[in-house]
């Protein structure tokens, strides 16, 4: 415990930004390294394919409902993780995962696709990122201080306090919701033709 009040003395919160990198870091180098066999074994998608999507009518509404599910659900587990003992490691093991989702996502579509590969990365991401984005982010910050209220002892409970971060957790967690739940309508009902228009470059 001496050691996370000594580190959130030296910071206003606990940072995101190194196991995010690292974990972009590690899915470059793993696309990197399988370089050689990826175009015939590890295509996550093909031109072929990908104008076939284009082309594919969505049951908006169906979509929507297995979204949110898919974005509360992890929402959910967060939210009951920082509430265990093992919940900073697991929130930045979180965060490391995500890293390494994007940068395999990433460099596979540009190593593939070139360019196109870099836009359908892009495109994929907008508008419903603008929304998780900023969720994302907020959670982090909501988990640490769930964590350190439970768990940081003498020096969490003064600096409730002082600042009194930590009497706005219940409204703090449906504002979250409430992003996620916009930005699933996001991924829904405008992605999928923004999607559309991009597919139509391949």
């Amino acid at each position: 415990m001496f050691s996370i009040r000594k580190r959130w003395r030296g910071a206003e919160q606990p940072h995101m930004a190194l196991p995010f990198l690292a974990g972009i870091m590690a899915g470059v180098l793993f696309v990197y390294f399988q370089a050689d066999s990826w175009n015939t074994e590890h295509q996550v998608a093909n031109t072929a394919l990908l104008r076939r999507l284009g082309t594919m009518e969505l049951d908006t509404g169906q979509f929507f409902w297995y979204v949110l599910r898919k974005r509360l659900a992890v929402l959910w587990m967060m939210s009951i993780l920082a509430t265990t003992f093992a919940g900073m490691v697991t929130t930045y093991l979180f965060v490391f995962w995500a890293g390494i989702s994007a940068g395999v996502m990433a460099s596979t579509l540009v190593l593939q696709f070139g360019i196109k590969g870099g836009i359908l990365f892009m495109g994929g991401l907008l508008p419903h990122y603008l929304c998780y984005i900023p969720a994302f982010l907020m959670m982090f910050a909501w988990c640490m201080r769930v964590y350190l209220q439970l768990y940081g002892g003498e020096y969490s409970r003064y600096q409730e306090e002082e600042s009194g971060r930590y009497r706005h957790l219940i409204p703090a967690i449906l504002i979250i919701h409430g992003v996620v739940i916009t930005g699933a309508f996001l991924e829904s009902y405008v992605n999928p033709n923004f999607m559309t228009e991009i597919l139509k470059i391949f």
